[in-house]
């Protein structure tokens, strides 16, 4: 490898070195054989036939006094490269236990993560990969592992990666010589250092990212026992205090410090920005893009909510976590079996048909189908019970669509700091979504909320801005059987200016809290509606995007009975009284019990991963209601849900898509 510094012989006492272009003199005994020494240091060469305490000299002299020279020569050093010829063969490399450095090119993905037989640990790597060449933080028995680290790369990168070709085949050229410099500065450092962080230097402009690489779930290097099973879990009594738009047991400072660890450019979550400014409104709403592997199905881009800055950020960062650790990462326990020989087996076992499958779906289900079960656990018993894997995991991706038996959806996903918090948010958005089905399938007349005595002053001040800017709101509490609180909110933009309408909708045991939800859930999916409308010529074909449209142009028969009018039914919010208990664990059994004695069960099973300490749940409730894409899921309370409030039910359900 060529240096930015070489060595010329000029006479019998005297040698020169040019450096970055400049040409210094120097006084030497013997200046060819300086020359010849100097010159072979350099490049990395053989200099076994030479006087060692000569060698040692002319290096001592490098280090001292050119700046190029302060490289690797100071640690032992392993290279694939045949250019380096003073490399340890990678036996030895990985035998010695004192700090070294090591560089790897023209290697693919799979290769680089397969290269060394075991972890080098004591070491800091440089990997010489398509766009950019990374340094590795230092490897330690207790650090991640290179194929990890190769692992973040290729899912940070899905636009790169998104052929098999390029995770098989090396498809880059070597860097620039300065940047090798560059990156061998960088690792000694990581070296002395023993630094958690690594560093991504890019070919193309030279710019440098800090980042930190998590261990991957499933891996068998970092992780001893990497086999994910779902219902080794307990609910612990865990108080909480009501913040923004919902409940935490941490302070905003002390979640926050553990989310932001999420967000980095080799992180489960790669990017994070705020797109409010987008709206008029000009309220925040962030954006966040996971991590994902390109030859995988994924939903990368998720949005984040809430009454202030601070809190639609956090709301943004665990939105990609909770899909993140959602994922069908491939070492989860699971068991492919028929539901007949599961039942025959004496398994606990819930019945697929009670999951309201869609008749027409490709991919029929029969009791005498083999599909994929994983746990989880009744909340009511604590027993286990097996489900099916394509009602938990997001994206659940099998080796063969077959073994799908129902459309893919994210109801009941949730994500916190604790289980707890997590099971509690899972149920509540069943029960939320459960509510918007029913009442808009069925175009049922809600009552109109009545919210000038509420004294909760966060809420007034974001109500007061939204009517500031000719936002109208139309706020309806969705009565269910339940005992949470559903609240759903049309925001019409009075000015006639895109999107005329666009909605969302909240649960809570506390009324502001849902009515805060629905409110910032609209805000939301008005800043994509925007979003979208902004770039039509991609979306205006697909059916998928129908609502946003829609809704956003004011076409009211798409918007239908959720609209306010002078002859609706109303009920004052601040006479429902607060339902909370102020702990995770009493609420979480209220409303179990209490759907319980409504012969519905509560499932839930824990897919928090051991790469993060984000707790990620799926929360299923048989029986309840989906928001399906479809519109051929319906469940027995479409109809039995209104006939129990006194509702009148439709013969036919309303067909215009769900808007979610």
């Amino acid at each position: 490898m060529q240096n930015d510094i070489k060595f010329f012989y000029d006479s019998k006492d005297v040698c020169l070195v040019r450096e970055n272009g400049v040409i210094f003199k120097i006084d030497t005994e013997n200046p060819a054989l300086t020359v010849e020494i100097a010159n072979k240091i350099l490049m990395h060469e053989d200099l076994s036939d030479y006087d060692k305490d000569l060698v040692n000299e002319v290096s001592n002299f490098l280090n001292s006094n050119f700046n190029s020279c302060r490289s690797d020569m100071d640690n032992l050093f392993y290279s694939n490269d045949p250019r380096f010829k003073n490399s340890l063969s990678i036996e030895e490399f990985l035998s010695r236990q004192e700090d070294k450095v090591f560089l790897l090119n023209n290697l693919s993905p799979e290769e680089v993560k397969i290269h060394f037989e075991k972890k080098p640990t004591n070491s800091v790597g440089i990997i010489d990969i398509d766009f950019a060449l990374i340094v590795t933080p230092y490897f330690s028995n207790d650090s991640t592992c290179l194929a990890c680290l190769v692992e973040r790369w290729i899912e940070a990168n899905p636009k790169i990666y998104k052929y098999q070709i390029f995770h098989e085949n090396n498809v880059h050229d070597s860097s620039p010589d300065f940047l090798y410099q560059l990156a061998i500065t960088k690792a000694n450092l990581n070296l002395l250092e023993q630094s958690e962080k690594a560093y991504i230097i890019s070919k193309k402009d030279f710019t440098i990212q800090e980042t930190l690489i998590l261990s991957r779930e499933g891996c068998n290097i970092c992780f001893s026992d990497s086999i994910k099973r779902m219902a080794d879990f307990t609910i612990g009594d865990r108080a909480y205090s009501k913040q923004g738009n919902g409940q935490r047991s941490n302070s905003y400072y002390d979640a926050y410090e553990v989310f932001r660890k999420m967000v980095n450019p080799l992180g489960p979550v790669v990017e994070l920005e705020e797109y409010g400014s987008k709206d008029r409104l000009n309220i925040a709403v962030f954006q966040s893009a996971m991590s994902y592997n390109a030859l995988q199905n994924a939903f990368p881009i998720h949005g984040g909510k809430g009454p202030d800055y601070h809190q639609a950020r956090l709301s943004a960062i665990g939105e990609a976590m909770e899909r993140y650790n959602s994922r069908h990462f491939g070492n989860e326990y699971i068991i492919r079996a028929s539901y007949k020989e599961l039942k025959e087996q004496g398994k606990n076992v819930l019945n697929p048909d009670s999951l309201c499958l869609d008749k027409s779906y490709p991919y029929p289900y029969s009791k005498e189908k083999k599909i994929d079960w994983v746990e989880s656990i009744d909340l009511f018993t604590f027993e286990k019970i097996l489900v099916p894997a394509n009602a938990v995991l997001f994206i659940y991706s099998p080796e063969s669509t077959d073994l799908q038996i129902i459309p893919q959806d994210t109801t009941g996903l949730a994500s916190g700091l604790n289980i707890e918090e997590a099971i509690l948010q899972g149920i509540l958005e069943v029960i939320e979504r459960d509510a918007y089905a029913i009442y808009y399938r069925n175009q049922l007349t809600a009552k109109t909320l009545l919210i000038q005595n509420i004294q909760n002053a966060k809420l007034m001040n974001l109500i007061s801005d939204l009517n500031d800017n000719h936002v109208k709101l139309h706020l309806k509490y969705l009565e269910t059987d339940t005992p949470v609180y559903v609240v759903h909110c049309v925001s019409e933009d009075m000015t006639g200016n895109f999107p005329i309408f666009t909605h969302g909708a909240g649960a809570a045991l506390n009324i502001e809290t849902a009515i805060m939800r629905a409110i910032t859930e609209a805000v939301q999916l008005r800043t994509s509606q925007i979003e979208i409308n902004d770039n039509k010529e991609y979306f205006s074909n697909d059916t998928e995007y129908e609502a946003y449209f829609e809704w956003g142009n004011g076409n009211l028969t798409y918007v239908g009975s959720l609209l306010s009018s002078e002859t609706d039914p109303t009920i004052e919010a601040s006479k429902l009284k607060d339902l909370s208990s102020r702990n995770f664990k009493k609420d979480i059994m209220n409303i179990v019990e209490h759907l319980n004695n409504n012969e519905y069960k509560v499932l839930v099973s824990d897919l928090s991963r051991k790469d993060n300490p984000i707790s990620t749940v799926r929360v299923i409730i048989p029986g309840f209601q989906s928001t399906d894409d479809t519109l051929n899921r319906l469940t027995n309370r479409m109809t039995s849900l209104p006939q129990k409030l006194g509702l009148k039910v439709r013969d036919t359900p309303f067909d215009k898509p769900f808007f979610a």
